[in-house]
């Protein structure tokens, strides 16, 4: 986490165990993030499929699973790993090929 970002953090005034309290109810965030992505031409996204994007885009440029879950604010590292590490196509590829395998090549559709 950035200097910056933590400083703004602990700037921040404490809730009720809430970073963000300026609304009580928690489907607010999840309404408020909607209008926005309508309003911007996204509407078709959801506030889950940003998390689970950025999820694994953090995985797939190289951040931890641990640290995921920190950043989720998850208290299960199982719930992180069953929800968020998804692996694109791409991702696969990269970690397939970390194993050194000699001219073999595992995402070859040649016959």
């Amino acid at each position: 986490m950035s200097a910056s970002f933590l400083t703004l953090l602990k700037s921040m005034k404490k809730g009720k165990g809430k970073i963000f309290t300026r609304w009580r109810h928690a489907d607010t965030y999840t309404h408020k993030t909607k209008e926005a992505l309508k309003a911007g031409g996204f509407g078709h996204l959801t506030l889950h499929d940003l998390r689970h994007s950025f999820s694994v885009a953090m995985l797939e440029g190289g951040g931890g699973m641990k640290a995921l879950q920190k950043a989720l604010g998850h208290s299960e590292f199982r719930v992180t790993a069953d929800t968020y590490a998804d692996v694109t196509d791409d991702g696969l590829r990269a970690a397939v090929n970390l194993v050194k395998l000699g001219p073999l090549d595992l995402f070859t559709d040649k016959k």
